[in-house]
């Protein structure tokens, strides 16, 4: 296993993090054609565990905690606000 661990983070460019969360947020509601949503897991924090192991903000380490209180406190769509990105779920027309 260690073999697949990651020797450097990506890294996400400073004060780009509530739009790094709004992005995974918007991923976690996406459904697919036949029904239902297209991941699933089974914790509550696996995306800010995901999120902390293989992501840096502005070359720093960002705490679990942190992107907790993130989801918590930043209900609105922070994407939006910053003007520049929106994930759109859209199935191909069926004639």
């Amino acid at each position: 296993m260690k073999a697949y661990e990651v020797s450097q983070k990506i890294w996400i460019k400073e004060g780009y993090l509530p739009t790094v969360i709004d992005l995974f947020k918007q991923i976690e509601k996406l459904e697919v054609f036949s029904g239902g949503t297209l991941l699933k897991y089974d914790h509550q924090v696996a995306y800010p565990r995901m999120i902390s192991k293989y992501f840096a903000h502005g070359g720093n380490d960002i705490p679990v905690e942190t992107l907790r209180n993130y989801k918590r406190l930043h209900q609105s769509h922070l994407c939006y606000a910053q003007g520049l990105c929106q994930i759109l779920s859209g199935y191909p027309e069926v004639s």
